[in-house]
C-alpha cells in the first residue's frame, strides 16, 4: 500500500494521497498540516474561583485523604482554609459565601468533623426551626460574610 503524501508520515494512504488524519485536516481546514492551537479556558474574572483554587490544590498537593487530619490525627478527607492569609478572598459556591486564599500553603488537611468545627459551624446561630442562619442573607444585607450578633438577629427576624 502507498504511504501518505505528507513528508515524514508513515501512515498508509487512505484517499486523495493522504492518510486518514491528513485527509480530515485537508477537508476541514484546506491544509493537511494544520494543527489546532491548544488554548486554555480564560478566567471568567480577575481572580480564580474557589473551585479552581481547590482543583489546583488537589493537583499540586494531592488528595487530602492521603494526609492525616491537622487537628485530630485521623484520616483527612477535605482541604480546609486556615484563615492565615491577610489577602483572603470572599467568593460563592452556589448560594453559599466562602472565604479562600490563592496561597496553597494556607490549606490544611482535615477530617470532615474537624473541618466543620474549625469553620465554626457549631458556633453559628440557628433560626427557630433549628437550621443555621444563612450567611448569604447576612452578605446580601451588605455586611461582611461573618455574622455579627446584630446581623444574625436581623436575619433571624426576617426568617421567622
Amino acid at each position: 500500500m502507498r504511504p501518505c503524501a505528507v513528508a515524514d508520515c508513515d501512515r498508509p494512504h487512505h484517499a486523495r494521497s493522504f492518510c486518514n488524519m491528513h485527509l480530515r485536516r485537508w477537508l476541514k481546514h484546506g491544509d493537511p498540516l494544520f494543527i489546532t492551537p491548544i488554548t486554555g479556558r480564560p478566567l471568567k474574572g480577575d481572580v480564580p474561583t474557589f473551585a479552581s483554587v481547590h482543583k489546583k490544590l488537589g493537583r499540586t498537593r494531592g488528595a487530602a485523604r492521603n494526609f492525616s487530619c491537622a487537628d485530630c490525627g485521623g484520616r483527612a478527607v477535605e482541604w480546609s482554609y486556615n484563615h492565615r492569609d491577610p489577602d483572603e478572598i470572599t467568593g460563592r459556591i452556589g448560594a453559599s459565601v466562602v472565604l479562600y486564599s490563592l496561597d496553597l500553603a494556607n490549606y490544611d488537611p482535615r477530617c470532615r468533623s474537624c473541618h466543620r468545627k474549625f469553620d465554626g459551624a457549631g458556633d453559628r446561630e440557628r433560626n427557630a426551626a433549628g437550621r443555621f442562619v444563612s450567611l448569604n442573607a447576612v452578605a446580601a444585607a451588605g455586611s461582611s460574610p461573618v455574622p455579627t450578633a446584630a446581623t444574625v438577629s436581623t436575619v433571624q427576624e426576617a426568617l421567622l
